[in-house]
């Protein structure tokens, strides 16, 4: 079942209301905001990380770059997400 699928079944639930539907938007849309703010090696590392679930030794030959570096850009990144969102 798709996600989408997954939504209009939760959605159309007589005992959901839209408001949680509406706060999950709301932080998709802070997320995205947020990485667009982010240098774009450090949100490319974000994203392959946390969304495709690649690995720091992974990401370190996507980039091309040394594992010590991957490991500054998540935690810079994950830093500057932070103070974005607070």
């Amino acid at each position: 079942m798709s996600s989408l699928e997954n939504m209009t079944q939760y959605a159309s639930s007589d005992s959901i209301t839209p408001l949680p539907i509406l706060q999950a938007a709301n932080d998709v849309r802070l997320i995205c905001k947020a990485l667009q703010s982010l240098r774009p090696a450090d949100s490319n590392t974000l994203i392959d990380f946390y969304w495709r679930g690649l690995s720091i030794r992974d990401m370190a030959k996507k980039q091309n770059a040394p594992l010590g570096t991957i490991k500054r850009r998540l935690y810079n990144a994950r830093q500057r997400i932070a103070r974005y969102l607070r």
